[in-house]
């Protein structure tokens, strides 16, 4: 029986750091960063991102973040969808996560993972 409970305390301790967030509380010092894509029609923002997402004719994508925090972000194009995340793993408190994207036409906007 002990044997059992030493299991399950080792598994519930892995699964436990497995699961478990970095945290990282945001400095209060703002950076901003643009990217370079285009041909993008659908947008993905997960954690606690807020977008201010406008018509354009042009394509354009920027951020403004916590100096602190801008290292754990993962902006990236797949196809034709435009992705806001941070590192698997990661969540912040106290933190600014913005971004501004300009594009043509929106398709489809999904927001979920709110941390």
């Amino acid at each position: 029986m002990r044997v059992l409970g030493a299991i399950f305390v080792m598994l519930s301790a892995s699964l436990a750091l497995a699961c478990d967030d970095v945290r990282v509380r945001g400095s209060g010092d703002l950076v901003s960063k643009d990217y370079e894509f285009e041909d993008f029609t659908k947008v993905e923002l997960t954690n606690t991102f807020r977008a201010d997402i406008r018509h354009s004719d042009a394509f354009s994508v920027s951020i403004e973040v916590d100096d602190n925090i801008l290292e754990l972000v993962e902006v990236t194009q797949d196809g034709d969808t435009l992705r806001l995340q941070l590192e698997s793993g990661t969540g912040v408190t106290s933190a600014t996560l913005q971004a501004t994207i300009t594009m043509p036409e929106i398709v489809s906007l999904d927001m979920s993972g709110a941390s």
